[in-house]
């Protein structure tokens, strides 16, 4: 296999979004492994993965002022025989799947929803609850929620031909070893 002589930086790649509800430990996400993360990915856009490829390997940091997840920025520092890039990983907390949908429906949230290159959904199968008190709700209906709420978004923002990842993951300890 030939190498390139000179590895490509990538300046200004599009960042991720990690979503979750805020008792959802989506720092686990940031700080896990890159081969339990893109196994859902197609073969075509994987790359050589170990076991031992940490993502960022280190959490991101709660806001010491609310102790939430809730607009901290991380950094994912990719370095490969081809090309480096240093990937903000923007996370986000949702607490209300319609009022956070109506959020990023408005016109000043397009450039944010331009800038996103993946938006992964974070749950927690163990501790899901009903927006409506007493009603039932299966890991699929608030994942399906969710995820066409984040796809209105992204269709609204960005048109039929966005060629980003959208990804949903239950964090439940049982499901997934990070």
């Amino acid at each position: 296999m030939h190498l390139p002589e000179k590895v490509m930086e990538i300046k200004n790649p599009r960042r991720i979004l990690v979503l979750g509800r805020p008792d959802c430990d989506i720092s686990r996400v940031v700080k896990g492994r890159l081969s339990t993360l893109f196994r859902a990915l197609t073969s075509q856009q994987q790359h050589r993965l170990t076991d031992e490829t940490a993502l960022t390997g280190s959490a991101p940091t709660p806001d010491p002022s609310t102790g939430s997840l809730a607009g901290v920025t991380h950094e994912w520092d990719i370095r490969t025989a081809y090309y480096t890039a240093d990937i903000p990983i923007w996370i986000d907390e949702i607490t209300d799947v319609e009022a956070w949908k109506a959020e990023f429906l408005k016109p000043e949230a397009k450039e944010v929803v331009d800038a996103l290159g993946a938006w992964i959904y974070c749950f927690d199968s163990s501790k899901q609850e009903s927006e409506n008190a007493g009603e039932e709700v299966t890991i699929s209906e608030q994942a399906e929620q969710t995820m066409k709420a984040v796809d209105e978004v992204v269709k609204k923002a960005c048109g039929i031909m966005w060629d980003g990842t959208k990804l949903a993951m239950d964090l439940t300890s049982r499901s997934v070893a990070l």
